[in-house]
């Protein structure tokens, strides 16, 4: 750009093994744990520096305190464009997103939260030698709604899809979704008891992306709350293994990035205290609440709709169940007006 050679190395993230639905996604590609990764980006930032690249911008999808560190380890980095931990990055604070590196030149990190609620705008001034004199770093709130040039390019792109429903109430998707619920998420989850006839469900609640807004609720908005096109396993679950899930999610409360996340349930209700500790559990059915011991389950068994994720993942490892099991493929139109009921 103008003359000046920038370069940009891209990162993803630490946990791909446990993120993809199932290990063998992968394809053979072998993931590095941090201490090796620190050292392929420099062996990267150093191949750039040869070829006369001075702006070095890393890109990657690890979360922002595992982006310190790498700052910090390193020596030619000049901006991080962080991702995956959802923070709202807002000015330039020295010592946290204006960090030193390993021959004490200034590293940038910024990062504008998740799913287009805020865009960045960043000023850098350069030396002669690609080092960073001055930063500023600004977040501005987006109104997180598609314009309606963007509905008539999808539209007329896509297709039109039908409304389905209309929208009369509805509540901000939450600041953190990991660790908190909404009711669009409770429509979800309740849905899947109600299509396949379970006594309970559950979905991790990273999986919801969005909340619908108000007005015209169509079908390719569902599909957007959820994109992930995952199967829904159906299985048997005993109350040993439920509550070891719950405790196991309850933790996420108490991780600085909420991984891997809280699960919400249909047909279930727990507390979980300040500590990530899973409190107290309920199963109701026919609208009568009935207490689960969780110091010391019962041998009963429920039927229980997953996704595939879950149930072949490693992130929610206490979910791999080894019963029989059944898998359903949705048809769009059948699990759309399934959610609107």
């Amino acid at each position: 750009i103008n003359g000046t050679k920038y370069g940009i190395i891209g990162l993803t993230t630490l946990e791909l093994a446990t993120s993809v639905r199932h290990p063998d996604l992968l394809g053979g590609a072998e993931i590095q744990n941090l201490e090796e990764t620190i050292e392929t980006v420099q062996k990267e930032i150093d191949r750039l520096k040869e070829n006369g690249v001075e702006r070095i911008i890393l890109l990657p999808h690890a979360g922002y305190e595992i982006d310190k560190e790498i700052a910090r380890k390193t020596s030619g980095i000049d901006v991080i464009v962080s991702g995956h931990s959802h923070d709202i990055i807002e000015s330039t604070k020295s010592g946290e997103n204006y960090v030193f590196s390993k021959t004490k030149e200034p590293v940038l990190i910024v990062q504008a939260g998740d799913n287009g609620r805020y865009y960045g705008i960043c000023d850098i001034e350069f030396d002669e030698n690609g080092v960073i004199q001055k930063a500023t770093n600004n977040l501005y709130k987006t109104e997180n709604k598609k314009s309606p040039l963007i509905n008539h390019l999808v539209d007329s792109t896509l297709g039109k899809s039908p409304v389905i429903a209309t929208v009369s109430q509805t509540v901000e998707n939450p600041k953190n979704r990991r660790i908190e619920t909404n009711g669009w998420s409770n429509v979800i989850v309740d849905s899947m008891t109600s299509e396949l006839g379970t006594d309970i469900a559950l979905i991790n609640a990273a999986n919801i992306r969005k909340v619908p807004a108000l007005g015209n609720l169509t079908e390719r908005m569902v599909t957007e709350t959820t994109p992930y096109g995952n199967k829904l396993v159906k299985t048997t679950i005993t109350e040993a293994e439920l509550v070891e899930a719950l405790k196991f999610a309850s933790k996420s409360i108490v991780h600085p990035s909420g991984n891997p996340g809280l699960l919400l349930p249909s047909n279930l209700k727990y507390d979980v205290d300040s500590n990530g500790n899973l409190m107290n559990l309920r199963y109701t059915k026919n609208g009568v609440e009935q207490k689960i011991d969780i110091e010391n389950p019962s041998d009963k068994t429920y039927s229980i709709i997953i996704d595939e994720y879950l149930f072949k993942n490693g992130e929610y490892a206490p979910l791999n169940l080894k019963h029989d099991f059944e898998i359903f493929n949705f048809d769009k139109k059948v699990e759309i007006s399934m959610l609107c009921q």
